[in-house]
């Protein structure tokens, strides 16, 4: 575990000075919260503005977009050809895994609470009493994000499929979980779609969380992704191939 501990510190500086978790995680919600806030404003009312509802979805959609970066994060010492020092070492595949998941989450997740605090606060949103979980919550659901990241990083071997089929299913799950519009609003004969994306559920968490005062559905996404991210651990340190970690020439892998 020490050495995981090691492996998370020296990564997370890395990880922190990379472009990409600070754009998709910080930058993209932060700014696409804002626009849709602007370019919505007539449609929504007073009381409740669409400042606020994005102010809200706009988060948790950035840490769902992540899962691409993470995966590209898995193959990094790969391809930066860096990747013996560490198989050298008296290092285990799961204290390797371990390592890049802590230093991920660690990222993304201080990203998305500085993300969240920023657009609540600007947009006025009720978090009074509720901030404990939103955080935890939002490292949840990070913790989820980075463990797929890394299994598909470390279990698939063609990077054009995370480049052009991985974020099909991601933009689907967020259109029909509301992180674009409000589908409370739409015909509930549609109903059943919306429940297919594990989106709707984390947004329905934090609105009844915030606006309701009822923190049961948030509690109940908050352990799905913890179970997610449990799962996709395991597997990504099952599926982790030591010799195609060392090497640089990954086929359709490009940075």
């Amino acid at each position: 575990m020490r050495m995981a501990l090691r492996m998370a510190l020296f990564d997370g500086k890395r990880r922190m000075k990379d472009p990409f978790f600070a754009g998709y995680t910080f930058f993209f919600p932060v700014l696409m919260g804002l626009l849709l806030g602007y370019l919505f404003s007539n449609t929504y009312g007073k009381t409740f503005t669409s400042y606020q509802y994005y102010g809200i979805v706009t988060v948790p959609f950035g840490i769902l977009m992540s899962v691409v970066t993470v995966a590209y994060a898995a193959k990094d010492e790969a391809y930066k050809k860096t990747a013996v020092r560490f198989l050298l070492s008296p290092m285990t595949n799961a204290e390797i895994v371990a390592g890049k998941l802590l230093s991920c989450t660690a990222v993304i997740g201080i990203y998305s609470v500085v993300a969240a605090t920023l657009l609540m606060l600007v947009m006025k949103v009720p978090v009074a009493g509720r901030i404990g979980e939103i955080v935890l919550f939002l490292f949840a659901e990070t913790f989820a994000a980075c463990a797929l990241g890394l299994l598909i990083g470390y279990g698939c071997r063609n990077f054009l499929l995370i480049k052009n089929v991985l974020n099909i299913p991601i933009a689907l799950a967020a259109i029909i979980g509301g992180s674009f519009y409000p589908i409370g609003s739409l015909n509930p004969r549609l109903s059943w779609i919306f429940k297919l994306s594990p989106m709707t559920y984390v947004n329905e968490g934090l609105f009844e969380c915030l606006y309701e005062g009822d923190g049961t559905l948030l509690a109940w996404a908050m352990a799905g992704c913890m179970g997610v991210g449990i799962v996709c651990a395991v597997l990504a340190v099952l599926l982790f191939d030591r010799e195609e970690y060392k090497n640089g020439e990954l086929p359709s892998y490009e940075k």
